[in-house]
C-alpha cells in the first residue's frame, strides 16, 4: 500500500492476552492503553493499574500507580496520567509510577476523568465532572485551563493543516 499525504494504512492482527490471576480468576480489564512503543499494555483491574507485555506474559502492578485507574502513557512513554477511579484527582508520574504529582485543582469535588496526552506530550486534556467542562493541564500539572464549551458562531473553522488526511483506497 502506498503512503498518501504522509499517511500509510497499517493492518494489525488480533492478539489475545491471558489476564488470569493466580488461582484462576479472570479479572475485567478497563481503560487499556498501549505503551507508545507497542511493547506493553497498561490497564486497570480491581482498582489497580497493571502492565502486561503485548505478546503475553504475567501482568505486573505498577508501583505508585497500583491504587489508581484510567491511566494513560504520554506519547513519548516517559510519563503517565491517572485518576483514582472513574472520576478523581489527576495524578501525573513518570512511566514507572515514581515522582507522582497530584494536580491541586483536581483534588476537590468529583475530580476529573479520561485524561489523554497531547500529541507533543506537553499537555493533558480531561473531563472535569464538577464544572462539566474540558480542562487542559500542563505536562507537570501546572496551568490548568477550563475550555469554554458554549457554542459560538464567531470562531474560525479549522484550516487545511488541521483537517484529517484524505481516505486512502486499497
Amino acid at each position: 500500500m502506498a503512503a498518501r499525504n504522509g499517511w500509510c494504512p497499517v493492518a494489525i492482527e488480533s492478539v489475545s492476552i491471558d489476564l488470569a490471576r493466580p488461582g484462576g480468576q479472570f479479572p475485567a480489564a478497563y481503560w487499556p492503553r498501549w505503551k507508545p512503543d507497542g511493547s506493553a499494555i497498561l490497564y486497570t483491574s480491581g482498582g489497580h493499574s497493571y502492565v502486561v507485555p503485548t505478546l503475553g506474559g504475567i501482568p505486573t502492578a505498577v508501583p505508585g500507580l497500583d491504587t489508581l485507574s484510567g491511566c494513560a502513557f504520554s506519547n513519548a512513554g516517559d510519563r503517565v496520567a491517572c485518576t483514582s477511579g472513574v472520576n478523581g484527582p489527576l495524578l501525573i508520574a513518570d512511566s514507572a509510577g515514581e515522582k507522582p504529582r497530584l494536580v491541586p485543582q483536581t483534588t476537590e469535588g468529583v475530580g476529573v476523568s479520561g485524561a489523554v496526552w497531547s500529541p507533543d506530550g506537553g499537555h493533558l486534556v480531561a473531563w472535569d465532572a464538577d464544572r462539566e467542562t474540558i480542562v487542559i493541564v500542563g505536562r507537570d500539572g501546572s496551568d490548568l485551563t477550563h475550555l469554554d464549551l458554549e457554542p459560538r458562531d464567531d470562531l474560525p473553522l479549522p484550516g487545511p493543516d488541521q483537517t484529517a488526511p484524505d481516505a486512502v483506497a486499497d
